[in-house]
């Protein structure tokens, strides 16, 4: 339940955030066979390079909640 949670919460930060047009992009690269971080890189190419980045973007984030 808590890893649910966990990614119904990433997923809103992504698309509320960077919008849904990014979020479906970054799921195609995945679709295609990209690793994680190469597709957060082709998908948020100014926002986020790698998890680290990701990780601190929505943890600063859930604090503004």
């Amino acid at each position: 339940t808590t890893y649910y949670l966990q990614g119904v919460s990433l997923i809103g930060f992504m698309i509320e955030m960077y919008g849904s047009s990014r979020f479906a992009e970054f799921c195609r690269q995945l679709r295609d066979g990209k690793s994680l971080e190469e597709a957060l890189r082709f998908a948020y190419p100014t926002k986020i390079q790698n998890l680290k980045e990701l990780d601190k973007e929505w943890r600063k984030y859930l604090s503004r909640r």
